[in-house]
């Protein structure tokens, strides 16, 4: 990359630091329309885009990243899938995305528990439950998909494995408050779907 290339790179650079992602992404396109094969740069500029509420641009971004070999090309399809879902409503291509990043690497975290949340806002309980196990498998200290999976599974008994579950994760001194009120929250909620209603009061009141 030439010195001029170069100080414009990191312009862009700074630009981003700052927030001003709208110009960072005008000095990156500017850089990539003179020397094109740079991966990362497309893939700073997809995320400067996307930052700048340009979606269908921080797309074909990301899409040139991944043509060009970029790094970690797991990470490149979960940003277009979170792209594609929250910010364009598309789900059926963002599950496609999750889908190839989860090809590349199938306990990648992030891309399983969006792929679960996918499934759950589209009413797909079943799968969403799929998903949810297979990503606690992958992080078995999340508080968050342990809550998921929780409240989507068909308890029936206060006896559950997954209620035991929750009761030792809220115990463990690894969890924070913010993190134990949710369990506890999640935990009355099923208790008290199961007619539980002594067990669900006092978890609800030692969430509070």
């Amino acid at each position: 990359m030439t010195d001029a290339l170069q100080s414009l790179a990191d312009r862009a650079a700074r630009h981003m630091s700052a927030g001003r992602f709208a110009e960072a992404a005008t000095d990156f396109a500017a850089v990539l329309a003179r020397e094109p094969d740079h991966p990362d740069i497309w893939y700073n500029l997809g995320y400067a885009q996307r930052r700048a509420r340009q979606y269908e641009e921080a797309l074909a971004a990301y899409r040139q990243a991944l043509d060009r070999g970029v790094g970690g090309p797991e990470e490149v399809h979960l940003n277009r899938a979170v792209i594609l879902a929250h910010d364009l409503g598309r789900s059926d291509e963002a599950m496609g995305e999750l889908a190839a990043a989860l090809k590349l690497a199938p306990r990648y975290f992030p891309a399983l528990l969006n792929l679960g949340g996918i499934h759950e806002d589209r009413g797909e309980r079943e799968q969403a439950r799929e998903v949810y196990a297979r990503a606690l498998e992958a992080k078995p200290g999340d508080t968050l998909v342990l809550t998921r999976l929780a409240v989507l599974s068909d308890i029936e008994a206060a006896d559950h494995p997954l209620i035991a579950r929750m009761r030792r994760q809220i115990d463990s001194p690894q969890t924070s408050d913010a993190e134990r009120a949710d369990l506890g929250f999640a935990l009355g909620q099923i208790l008290d779907r199961i007619g539980a209603y002594d067990e669900a009061f006092a978890a609800y009141d030692k969430a509070n």
